[in-house]
């Protein structure tokens, strides 16, 4: 599969009807997740590998890593209602790929293995402060390799939170996030935040 068909698949997947805001459930762009992940396909973290996607949402990443051969996709969110979307596209996609989805919070997620890649785009902490350091916690502490979007503002805290646990950023490209008017907070009709989607290598 090309970079170009991914990104087309991906595009058409469900997503939220009424998203939560204190949840900031934000759509990660068809663009930047057929990018990573196959970036990450290119770099041997996907094809055969045991795959867990924190904060899955509707499972664009999940989907797209399953799609590229991942041996298996443990899918894990908060949020039964994002899940139910996610069975829905699983259906149309994938229907007999063998997914675990996992409706739990990232912070009391109890893991007894360690999977080769991590996947995730965590809430970047606009309504919620810090609420993606849980994310970057559990996904230390539970992959060998981790791919992880956040807010370009947050660059150098990511590489000193994951440098002081004995982690290291191996490589980071931007991206553009467009996010549409959605909640009653948004003052714009779109607006456009830098990301930075990063592979981190735990060590582990």
């Amino acid at each position: 599969m090309k970079r170009k068909q991914l990104e087309m698949i991906l595009q058409g997947i469900r997503k939220w009807d009424a998203p939560s805001p204190k949840l900031e459930q934000y759509e990660t762009p068809a663009t930047a997740a057929s990018d990573v992940l196959f970036n990450a396909f290119l770099k041997g973290d996907v094809l055969d590998c045991s795959i867990i996607d924190l904060g899955a949402g509707t499972g664009i990443l999940s989907l797209g890593a399953a799609l590229l051969g991942a041996g298996s996709v443990t899918s894990v969110d908060i949020d039964n209602a994002s899940l139910e979307i996610f069975r829905s596209n699983i259906q149309d996609l994938l229907p007999d790929y063998e997914f675990s989805l996992i409706n739990s919070d990232v912070k009391g997620l109890s893991m007894d293995i360690i999977y080769d890649t991590c996947f995730m785009n965590p809430p970047f902490g606009s309504q919620n402060r810090r609420a993606d350091r849980p994310f970057l916690e559990k996904a230390l502490s539970i992959s060998r390799i981790i791919y992880t979007f956040h807010m370009a503002v947050t660059r150098e805290f990511i590489h000193r939170f994951v440098g002081k646990r004995g982690a290291h950023v191996e490589w980071e490209k931007e991206y553009s996030f467009h996010l549409p008017h959605r909640f009653f907070f948004h003052e714009k009709d779109r607006k456009e935040i830098r990301v930075i989607g990063f592979r981190i290598l735990t060590g582990l």
